[in-house]
C-alpha cells in the first residue's frame, strides 16, 4: 500500500525517464520516433518546463495529466491511496476538494446519533 502526494511539477520532472522506461528495452528503443521525444525531453529544465511544453514534445496530454479519480478533472497535486498504481491495481487519486467532501460525510456519519460505540 502506498499513500503519497503526486504533482503536477513531480509528474513533469519525471516524465523524460518514464517515457524511457516504457519504450526502451533490451537495450533499444521499441517504435520510431521515440528515442526522438526521450531527447527532446531531456534538453528541457523538467523543473521549470511547463505541460504545455511537454504535451506539445510528446503529442499528447496522457503523460502529465494529474487527474483526480473521484471528480475526473485535472489539478495540480493529488493524493494517491491504496495500492501502488498500475492498470489493475485499487488506487484512487483524490484532489483536495474531493478529500475534504469524503473527510466532511466521515465526520457527519460519525457525529450520527444512532451510532453504536
Amino acid at each position: 500500500m502506498i499513500d503519497r502526494v503526486i504533482t503536477l511539477r513531480e509528474t513533469i520532472r519525471s516524465v523524460a525517464e518514464r517515457w524511457k522506461q516504457q519504450y526502451f528495452k533490451n537495450g533499444d528503443w521499441r517504435y520510431d520516433g521515440k528515442q526522438h521525444i526521450f531527447d527532446e525531453l531531456k534538453k528541457l529544465d523538467l523543473n521549470t518546463a511547463s505541460k504545455i511544453t511537454v504535451d506539445g514534445i510528446i503529442g499528447n496530454r496522457s503523460w502529465t495529466n494529474v487527474e483526480c479519480s473521484e471528480c475526473g478533472y485535472f489539478h495540480d497535486a493529488v493524493r494517491e491511496c491504496g495500492a501502488t498504481y498500475n492498470y489493475e491495481s485499487a488506487t484512487a487519486m483524490l484532489c483536495r476538494d474531493c478529500l475534504k467532501n469524503a473527510l466532511d460525510e466521515l465526520e457527519d456519519a460519525l457525529a450520527d446519533k444512532g451510532r453504536c460505540v
